[in-house]
């Protein structure tokens, strides 16, 4: 079980901070996909276009951030 809550958790995370990060930078940065390798040791390279593409991981922690403001600010709303 504890799979699926965390496939989903961070899946859920990942498309999240994709789409933050694309509608932040207009779209100069890119999350990088899953499986690939050949980052600095920031987190970060470049591609052919000179967008700048993020690891997974750092994508899922901007997803995460952004999950956990909304909610506070959700719950703040709420009576």
């Amino acid at each position: 079980m504890w799979f699926f809550v965390d496939l989903l958790w961070w899946r859920l995370s990942y498309e999240v901070g994709s789409r933050v990060l694309a509608l932040v930078s207009f779209g100069k940065m890119q999350a990088g996909p899953c499986d690939s390798f050949g980052y600095n040791w920031l987190g970060y390279k470049r591609d052919l276009m000179g967008r700048l593409k993020i690891e997974s991981t750092l994508v899922s922690g901007v997803g995460l951030i952004t999950c956990f403001v909304a909610l506070a600010v959700i719950l703040y709303f709420i009576p």
